[in-house]
């Protein structure tokens, strides 16, 4: 499949394009609780590099073949909110032109099951969101009073309060209510189990939904206690939520946390949340897309092979996960600038003042750690801004050091630095990041079993870059030798036929150098190692 180059650095096309898209609509009621973090809005900004390319491959070989035929989406509803965060980004001309046809379809469509009503209604609103279409609320308010009139389904809170906001309709409200009263009763401060990951993990969105409208402290405490103890628990090195046998759960379970820890990060401004969201996308989210075709895997596990499940109603959920990507790097927190990802590319932040401030981010990051943030004013600015610029600096990082002008900060991992200071035309902040390596557990289901995480990422030993390896599945090595000094970036000679950026040599007892490979790029791999190897396993 050969993809359109331009896309390489996404660049936003004028609105007027596609005349269907009127307008972005505005909700007509307002949150009760202020956002600490404020993503930047998609279309003022333009990724390159890995996210770049992702998105691309998601739009071109993803959305845009999916979307012209019926008979290959069983979630036309989650392939609307998929495509219209990708439009909102892009506002590609092609992608345009397929959502509209989508869209008239689902309008088109009777109301059918509960499950079926649900997905429709938010992928209509976020449809209606970014065209302004009338006709399309309308069908959003048809759906909700289905909703209203089957059993209650609390997995349906989240897209009923986004009802609530766009139309203002009390009823929607007072059902979602009434189920977060019986999900979460007064005084409970732990919320009742759901019937699986999914379900737990939708119903938790939803109350924290519920609690931006409502204003319920109680609330936000209950989804964060949930959250802390899914941390806590059940996560997978790469990020998400474990099965029953310790592997990634469904492409679903990752999208709904990757979006319950969005919610909470803009909520509160944590960096915790922050930290969790680079977890799971450079490794899981990334996981379950093949970066050459776009093509979706709804099978991750940590050791064995990808694979695509046709029919299988998550596959959209990977789309819906690539298409947040924008909603993760930058943004506003108070009166100054936030980053959150290093990763190449260009925004424009618009300040409390009406001022505008230009960033141009260079880095090869995630391979390296070094970074070239260009902090450009306006230029009808001439006097320097005072603003403060929030850096995060990773969990993960051991060190992070940072040179804006004449001075120099050292940032603590885990946390914020904040450097304010008055900005100015030329102004260049120099940032270096320790690729840290270490070893961490890889599931919860089995505390010996370790995997190799360098700077954000889980890394894999390949088959295919390996094949000195007779027995893989049955291969091993001394995992707890591995440190900074025996993971190296792999010389090209040892790249043979591999198309990706990313390879490592991992020295060790073998008989020559292993070649491992960022998780979310293997194919056919090997990431857990017993901590333990005795020394026959090596011959």
């Amino acid at each position: 499949m050969r993809l359109r180059l331009g896309l390489v650095l996404l660049t936003a096309l004028p609105l007027t394009v596609l005349p269907s898209f009127a307008a972005v609509a505005e909700p007509v009621v307002n949150d009760r609780v202020t956002d600490q973090y404020h993503p930047l809005a998609f279309d003022r900004q333009n990724l390159s590099g890995l996210f770049a390319a992702r998105i691309r491959a998601n739009i071109e070989g993803y959305l845009e073949p999916m979307g012209k035929s019926a008979t290959t989406v069983s979630d036309w509803g989650g392939y609307l909110d998929a495509a219209a965060n990708s439009f909102d980004y892009t506002h590609d001309r092609t992608l345009g032109d397929t959502i509209t046809k989508v869209a008239q379809s689902v309008l088109a469509a009777s109301s059918g099951s509960r499950g079926n009503n649900r997905s429709q209604l938010l992928g209509l609103l976020s449809y209606y969101r970014v065209t302004g279409d009338e006709a399309a609320l309308s069908k959003c308010k048809r759906l909700g009073d289905a909703i209203l009139a089957q059993p209650a389904a609390p997995a349906s809170i989240q897209s009923m309060v986004t009802l609530y906001r766009y139309s203002g309709d009390r009823r929607y409200f007072d059902y979602c209510q009434k189920l977060i009263q019986t999900l979460y009763p007064p005084n409970v401060t732990r919320p009742l189990a759901a019937a699986n990951s999914e379900d737990e993990l939708s119903q938790l969105l939803g109350l924290v939904e519920f609690y931006r409208v409502d204003g319920d402290d109680a609330f936000l405490q209950a989804a964060i206690t949930a959250w802390h103890q899914i941390v806590a628990g059940r996560l997978t090195a790469t990020g998400t939520l474990s099965d029953a046998m310790g592997n990634p759960d469904s492409a679903c379970v990752t999208l709904h946390w990757m979006q319950l820890t969005l919610e909470l990060f803009r909520i509160t401004g944590e960096p915790q949340y922050a930290d969790a969201l680079e977890k799971t996308a450079y490794n899981q989210l990334l996981a379950e897309q093949d970066f050459k075709t776009g093509q979706v895997f709804t099978a991750v596990p940590l050791n064995g092979a990808k694979a695509a499940q046709p029919g299988n109603t998550c596959a959209i959920s990977v789309s819906r996960g690539i298409s947040m990507l924008p909603a993760l790097v930058w943004g506003h927190y108070g009166h100054g600038i936030i980053v959150n990802f290093y990763t190449p590319g260009h925004a424009t932040v618009r300040l409390h003042r009406g001022a505008s401030v230009n960033l141009y981010e260079e880095t090869t990051f995630p391979e390296g750690g070094e970074v070239l943030l260009h902090v450009e004013p306006d230029h009808k600015i001439r006097i320097p801004l005072l603003f403060p610029l929030r850096l995060r600096v990773p969990a993960w990082a051991d060190t992070f050091t940072v040179t804006a002008g004449d001075q120099h900060y050292t940032g603590r991992r885990g946390q914020y630095l904040v450097i304010k200071r008055q900005w100015k035309r030329g102004d260049t902040v120099a940032i270096k990041i320790g690729m840290t390596v270490k070893l961490v557990p890889a599931s919860t289901n089995d505390p010996t079993a370790k995997a190799i995480q360098r700077g954000p990422q889980i890394l894999s030993l390949s088959k295919e870059l390996n094949p000195q390896i007779g027995d893989f599945p049955a291969f091993s090595f001394p995992v707890e030798n591995v440190s900074q000094e025996t993971v190296t970036s792999s010389p090209n000679g040892m790249q043979g036929d591999w198309q990706g950026d990313q390879l490592y040599r991992v020295e060790g007892r073998t008989k020559q150098p292993l070649v491992f490979l960022p998780f979310a790029d293997a194919k056919t791999y090997r990431t857990t190692f017993p901590s333990r190897v005795q020394s026959s396993a090596l011959d």
